[in-house]
C-alpha cells in the first residue's frame, strides 16, 4: 500500500519559470505530505534569536532582555534582519533602508543613553568557567575549541585556535578556514559529533553512534524523535555555491524521514532532504523564486533497501542532484540560498528510525568528478582556490 501511495506522489509535479521569477509546482498532496513530516520536528530545531532590534532604528540591535547600553550597530550599509538573527544586506530587509533610516549613536543631536553599570561576574566559578568583569561576559568551556557565552549559543574558536579558560578567549595562530565540513562519526569517544575539517560542533539530541555505511565502521543512528543538530548553520549565509552529500540507509517500510532540514512547522526549510521508503525528495529555496520552497526534486527512487549516496550541488542558478550512480538530475533556481534561524538538523521527526553516515558540506560547488570521488573514496573534495591560498 505504501509503495502505491508513493507512486501517486510522483505525478503532477511541474517546474516553470518566466523572465523574472522561478516557480516550482508540485502536487498539493506531495507538499502537504512533506510539511506533515516537518510538523514532527521539535520547535527547538530552530533557535529563539538572542538579540532584538533596538528602538533606535533598524540598523541597531541589542541582547534580548539586555540594557540599552549594550546596543550595537550593524556594519555600514547593513540592516538588522530578525528573520536570520543577523545583520544583512538591505535587499533582504525590505522595510529598512540604512542610508535613509539609520543614524549613528555618535551623530550630533542624538542623545546617548546613560550607561547602566555592567553586571558583575558570578561567584564561585568552576574550573572550566571564566568571566570578563568589565563587560559582564560569562564563559563556559565546552571542549578545546568551543565555548558558551552567558549561557547562550555554543560558539567555536577560529580554526587553529583553542579556548583558554584562564584568559577567557581563543588563543593560538588562526589559519585560513577550510571551505568544507565533514562529519565521519568515527572520531574518538566524545568527539564523534565534531567535523574533522573545521571542528564545527554538532550536538546529539539523544542520537547514537551506530553502524556506518555498508554496515562497516561508525555512523549516526537516530531512533524516533532524536537528531543531530548543527548550530553553526542557524542564520548562516549559504550563498550561491553550496554542496552537501550524505549516505543514508533506506527501508521500504519507512513512512517518512527528514534526513536533512533547517525548518519545522513554524519555519519553512531552505535546505531539505526527505526520504520515504526507498525514495528521496528535496531541494533548496532561493531568493529569486516566486514562492519560496525547498521542493525541487519530487520523490525519486534510490533502488532497494540499504545504503545510498545522495548529493546536492548548487552553482547559481543550477541545482544538481546525484543519487548513487544515476545521471545527475538538474533544476533551475536563482540567487543565493535563503537563510533562516534554524540549525541544520539530521533526523528529528516522530516515527521512523534513521541511519546516516559521512556528511560533507562545502561552500563551493563540486564538479561531477568530485562528487564521484567523494562517493567512491569518502574523501571530501578540495576547492582549488583554497589549495592555492593555503
Amino acid at each position: 500500500m505504501l509503495r502505491g501511495w508513493i507512486l501517486c506522489l510522483l505525478v503532477a509535479f511541474a517546474y516553470t519559470e518566466d523572465e523574472h521569477n522561478i516557480r516550482k509546482r508540485q502536487a498539493p498532496d506531495f507538499i502537504d505530505f512533506v510539511y506533515n513530516i516537518l510538523d514532527g520536528m521539535p520547535l527547538s530545531s530552530c533557535f529563539q534569536c538572542p538579540w532584538i532590534q533596538s528602538t533606535i532604528d533598524c540598523c541597531h540591535f541589542l541582547p534580548l532582555g539586555g540594557p540599552e547600553w549594550q546596543t550595537t550597530r550593524c556594519s555600514p550599509g547593513l540592516a538588522w534582519n530578525p528573520d536570520v538573527c543577523n545583520c544583512d544586506y538591505p535587499e533582504n530587509v525590505p522595510l529598512c533602508n540604512p542610508g535613509r533610516d539609520c543614524i549613528s549613536l555618535q551623530e550630533p543631536g542624538v542623545p546617548l543613553q546613560t550607561p547602566t553599570p555592567a553586571p558583575s561576574c558570578p561567584l564561585n566559578l568552576a574550573e572550566d568557567e571564566c568571566c570578563l568583569p568589565r563587560v559582564g561576559q560569562f564563559y563556559k568551556k565546552i571542549n578545546l575549541t568551543h565555548y558558551r557565552i552567558n549561557n547562550g549559543l555554543i560558539q567555536g574558536c577560529p580554526p587553529g585556535q583553542e579556548f583558554s579558560e584562564f584568559d577567557c578567549c581563543c588563543e593560538g595562530h588562526a589559519v585560513l578556514p577550510n571551505p568544507c565540513k565533514f562529519w565521519t562519526f568515527d572520531r574518538k569517544v566524545g568527539e564523534e559529533y565534531i567535523d574533522i575539517k573545521q571542528q564545527t560542533y554538532g550536538q546529539s539530541i539523544r542520537a547514537e553512534i551506530g553502524i556506518g555505511v555498508d554496515d562497516e565502521g561508525k555512523g549516526l543512528h537516530m531512533n524516533p524523535n532524536t537528531m543531530m543538530t548543527i548550530p553553526f548553520f542557524a542564520g548562516a549565509h549559504l550563498g550561491k555555491k553550496f554542496s552537501i552529500a550524505i549516505w543514508v540507509k533506506s527501508d521500504s517500510n519507512n513512512i517518512g524521514s527528514a534526513v536533512i532540514s533547517n525548518g519545522n512547522r513554524l519555519n519553512d526549510p531552505t535546505v531539505l532532504l526527505i526520504m520515504v521508503g526507498n525514495s528521496i525528495a528535496g531541494g533548496i529555496a532561493t531568493q529569486d523564486e516566486e514562492f519560496m520552497d525547498a521542493l525541487d526534486l519530487p520523490l525519486t527512487s534510490m533502488g532497494g533497501d540499504g545504503w545510498h549516496f545522495v548529493a546536492m550541488v548548487y552553482n547559481d542558478p543550477i541545482l544538481s542532484f546525484y543519487i548513487d550512480d544515476q545521471p545527475a538530475i538538474q533544476y533551475r533556481n536563482g540567487g543565493p540560498i535563503l537563510s533562516n534561524y534554524c540549525q541544520l538538523n539530521i533526523g528529528g521527526v516522530l516515527f521512523p528510525e534513521l541511519n546516516v553516515d559521512n556528511l560533507g558540506i562545502c561552500d563551493f560547488d563540486w564538479t561531477e568528478a568530485q562528487v564521484a570521488e567523494f562517493q567512491s573514496t569518502k574523501n571530501i573534495p578540495t576547492d582549488q582556490q583554497f589549495t592555492v591560498r593555503g
